[in-house]
């Protein structure tokens, strides 16, 4: 293990972290604490009040957004999203189906074995260097028969 980067004490960048590591300290971390994992490298971040208070601003502006316009979503929240196979998990600060609302409505749990990712990731960064903000761009989900599917990112 390596440290890569620490970041206003707010975050920081472990290197040759392995999946099983990720995977226990998912289990033992509290709310607070937030990880994302892209194979191999892990951030740990413990998000500030201002990141909070942007995200709780943009939750409610795209939930009302999307009111107006008349077009249906479900909210994941900041639901945690694995991916075994490709060796990557994160927590978006907000997700949301779009294309995907009726698939996801009603839904309890997430398999992303078979479910679709977000279409929309939210992730406040404001020094545009967290490895969430990167890792949501090209985070792969298998979907049935065989494709996968990237979400959508909007990071601030």
């Amino acid at each position: 293990m390596s440290v890569g980067e620490v970041h206003e004490a707010r975050s920081m960048v472990l290197h040759d972290i392995s999946w099983d590591t990720y995977k226990r300290l998912r289990e033992e971390v509290n709310d607070g604490i937030r990880l994302t994992y892209n194979r191999g490298v892990l951030e740990i971040r413990s998000p500030s009040r201002r990141h909070e208070h942007i995200k709780r601003i943009l939750g409610p502006m795209i939930e009302a957004m999307t009111e107006v316009l008349n077009i249906p979503i479900n909210s994941g929240g900041s639901t945690t999203h694995e991916n075994e196979g490709e060796e990557q998990g994160l927590e978006p600060d907000e997700c949301y189906y779009v294309a995907n609302e009726s698939k996801m409505r009603g839904k309890e749990t997430l398999d992303l074995s078979m479910d679709p990712p977000p279409d929309l990731v939210v992730e406040v960064d404001f020094a545009h260097r967290s490895l969430a903000c990167r890792c949501t761009r090209t985070f792969a989900c298998p979907k049935s028969g065989g494709t996968t599917r990237t979400a959508s990112t909007f990071c601030i």
